[in-house]
C-alpha cells in the first residue's frame, strides 16, 4: 500500500509539472510557432505543448524522486514551504542541466546549449511554484493541532476568567 500511494505521489506531481510546462510551450507555439517551424498556430501550439509537457514530465519525475530520497519519511505539511521551494527550484533546473550535460558530451557548440539557460530559470520558476502551492494546499488541508500535540502553545487553550 505505501508503495502505490508513493506512486501516485509521483503521477500527481509529474502531471501538475507537465500540465503547467505543456501549458507555457502550447502558448510559446502558438506565438512564436508558425515562424519557427511552419505550419499553422493550431499544429505549431499542439507540437510545442506536447514537446514542452514532455520535458514538464521529466523535470515532475525528477522533483518526486528528489523529494523522496531526500524527505524520506516526512508528509509534505511536515516540510517547511521555503524548503519545499527549494527542492522544486533544484529540481526544476535538473532536466536543462542533463540536456547541456548531454549536448556538451555529444560535442555541441557551446552556443547550441546557452539557450537551456533560460529552460532552466523557467523550470526553477515553475518548480518552486508547482511544490510551493503544493504546500500551500497541504496546510489548508491539515487539520489544527491538538492540545498536547509538539508545536503547540499550553497558554492556547488556558480557560479565560
Amino acid at each position: 500500500m505505501q508503495l502505490s500511494r508513493q506512486f501516485r505521489a509521483l503521477g500527481k506531481i509529474a502531471i501538475a509539472f507537465a500540465a503547467v510546462w505543456g501549458t507555457s510551450g502550447g502558448l510559446l507555439g502558438f506565438t512564436v510557432g508558425p515562424s519557427a517551424i511552419g505550419g499553422t498556430a493550431i499544429s505549431a501550439a499542439v507540437t510545442f505543448a506536447i514537446a514542452y509537457a514532455i520535458g514538464g514530465g521529466i523535470a515532475g519525475i525528477s522533483t518526486a524522486l528528489l523529494l523522496s530520497l531526500l524527505e524520506a519519511g516526512r508528509d509534505v505539511a511536515q516540510i517547511k514551504p521555503q524548503r519545499l521551494v527549494a527542492w522544486g527550484v533544484i529540481a526544476g533546473v535538473i532536466p536543462a542541466a542533463l540536456m547541456a550535460t548531454l549536448g556538451l558530451i555529444a560535442g555541441a557548440p557551446i552556443a547550441r546549449v546557452w539557450p537551456l539557460l533560460s529552460i532552466a530559470v523557467v523550470g526553477a520558476l515553475v518548480g518552486g511554484l508547482v511544490l510551493g502551492s503544493a504546500s500551500a494546499i497541504t496546510r489548508k488541508r491539515t487539520p489544527a493541532p491538538v492540545f498536547g500535540q509538539p508545536g503547540m502553545r499550553a497558554w492556547a487553550h488556558t480557560p479565560i476568567s
